[in-house]
This record gives C-alpha cells, sequence and structure tokens, in this order.
C-alpha cells in the first residue's frame, strides 16, 4: 500500500528499531558464554542426527562443539562461509520464524539446523560437475568422513557419480592432521553447490 506522508518521519526510526529487534534476536551468539552454549548445542544436534558422523569429526578434531569452524558459521549468520545468494536464502527461511521469547529461541534453533544440514550434506558422494567448480576454488572435495585418506578420489568422479566407493578405513594416527586441514579447508568455505545446493541443505533443515 502506499505509505501515508506522516509516516515518512518515522521511518528512520521504525528501521531502527526493526533492525535492533532482528538483531536482539541472535545476541547470545556476540556473548562468549552464549556463544559456547550453542556451540555445545550445535555438537548436540549434530550427535542426534547422526551420531557416525559426529564421532568421525570429534576423532578428526572438527567437532562442532569447537570454535573452529562452529563460530564462524554461527556469529556471522553463515555471511563468511557461503556465497551471498546463498546467505539470502537461508535468512530468508531463518528471518520468518517466531521472534525470541523467554522459553525458546526458533531463529537460533533454526540456524543450527542449517548448519547441521550443511554437515550431513557434506558426508556425501560429489558430483563431477561439483568437483570443477571447487577445484577451481581450490577446495577440498572431500567427503567428511574420508578426510586424512590418500588415494580418496573414486572413479566415479570422473565417471558414474553414483559409483560405489567402499566405506573408509578408521583414520590412523598420523593421518589425523591432514584430516583436521582439509577438514578446516572444506568448512570454513563451505562448497554450497557440492552439497546440491542451498535449497538441499534448507530442505534437509526443515
Amino acid at each position: 500500500r502506499e505509505i501515508e506522508p506522516a509516516d515518512l518521519a518515522h521511518a528512520e526510526a521504525d528501521t531502527f528499531w526493526a533492525f535492533e529487534a532482528v538483531v536482539g534476536d541472535f545476541a547470545e551468539l556476540e556473548d562468549e558464554e552464549g556463544g559456547a552454549a550453542w556451540m555445545s548445542k550445535f555438537g548436540e544436534r549434530v550427535a542426534w542426527a547422526d551420531p557416525e558422523l559426529a564421532g568421525d569429526l570429534q576423532t578428526k578434531g572438527l567437532s562442532p562443539s569447537l570454535p573452529h569452524y562452529s563460530y564462524r558459521w554461527l556469529a556471522p549468520l553463515l555471511t563468511h562461509t557461503l556465497p551471498l545468494s546463498s546467505v539470502l536464502s537461508v535468512w530468508d527461511a531463518l528471518f520468518s520464524r517466531p521472534p525470541t521469547t523467554r522459553d525458546a529461541s526458533p531463529k537460533l534453533d533454526f540456524l543450527l539446523d542449517v548448519c547441521t544440514a550443511m554437515l550431513l550434506r557434506a558426508r556425501g558422494p560429489i558430483s563431477r560437475w561439483a568437483y570443477w567448480l571447487i577445484r577451481y576454488h581450490r577446495l577440498s572435495l572431500t567427503p567428511v568422513t574420508r578426510l586424512g585418506k590418500s588415494g580418496r578420489r573414486s572413479p566415479g568422479l570422473w565417471g558414474d557419480e553414483n559409483g560405489f566407493q567402499p566405506p573408509p578405513s578408521p583414520t590412523r594416527a598420523w593421518e589425523l592432521n591432514d584430516a583436521f586441514i582439509e577438514g578446516m579447508a572444506l568448512l570454513q568455505v563451505y562448497p554450497v553447490a557440492a552439497a546440491g545446493g542451498v535449497e538441499s541443505i534448507l530442505q534437509t533443515a526443515a
């Protein structure tokens, strides 16, 4: 509808208070204690959704309860991790959640769901098309559960996208450092296209 001339005088103030209300929903992430609490909840959410993946990440020093990449995901609302077009899609879903109350934080809970979905999508096979995209950006194409494993690229990446790949063997002690480095490269600049696109992530989170 048309804006009444009398309302224009309050537009700046209304915008400020609307922004203040949105920021207030995520204020806990800026507090050291609150941020640590939500990272801990992130770890619990992943363990609930996929215990095997959670254990594998823990072994490789990549538990979402730790701040290595989790804080980079949560505090800036994924703006340092996803491309702008994907961030806007996530925000559209995020800001449609109800406001924070004394007993619930729907927006923060949904943010955890999105971040958990990102990890779940990262554990699967990556398509041949995504391989070239990731290679161009010098990002790891390794599924999370194969981090640190030599000879990890299966022939299926060049042929059948669904080619069989045997389960990875337990990570040996000398592979853990490589697994951590590869994991950080993957998770700090998340290859959203290789994970099936932002819509697939949001569907997994729903």
